[in-house]
């Protein structure tokens, strides 16, 4: 025998995750979130909440509204080209997302991405910004700006050491 209260609440739990995720995109761990707080609401038995919560990320799987590792590869992909951040940068706020590190590593590491091409624009407007400043003056800002927006420190000095041991001025 089918429990109505169950199917019931199942119906109305996978309505509220679809609803929300054609607005937004969710990490499975920001989807339980928001799905637990919606079953709290309901008034749900514990177990019932479980069952429900367990049977709903499934279903959403399966429709491939939550998808992790597609997560990790267009997060990535928009914050490296459109927010002009650096790999590392990037990597930490995916683990603040609560996403597993293994899936990180294993979408990251498939990226074929080059951020050498991001980093000489963003150094090239900044170097511009800060012209009127002594040469060690613009390495130090130079430097923790782009280490701040998450590029290596390797490939920032190899950068700061090109650019100015081409210009012969010494501040």
């Amino acid at each position: 025998m089918i429990d109505i209260n169950l199917e019931n609440s199942y119906a109305k739990a996978i309505t509220y995750c679809l609803g929300i995720s054609i607005k937004k995109r969710y990490t499975e761990f920001s989807m339980r979130e928001k799905l637990k707080k919606f079953l709290e609401k309901l008034s749900l038995d514990a177990s019932i909440s479980k069952e429900i919560e367990k049977r709903v990320l499934s279903r959403l799987k399966e429709l491939n509204y939550i998808n992790d590792k597609d997560f990790v590869r267009d997060y990535f992909l928009e914050k490296s080209r459109l927010k002009a951040k650096g790999k590392f940068k990037i990597i930490m706020e995916l683990k603040a997302k609560k996403i597993d590190p293994a899936i990180i590593s294993e979408v990251v590491s498939s990226i074929d991405f080059d951020e050498s091409e991001i980093l000489n624009t963003l150094f090239q407007k900044q170097v511009e910004k800060l012209k009127n400043f002594p040469k060690n003056k613009q390495k130090e800002k130079l430097f923790r700006f782009l280490l701040q927006r998450g590029f290596g420190q390797e490939s920032i000095y190899n950068l700061l050491n090109n650019h100015y041991s081409n210009t012969n001025d010494k501040d």
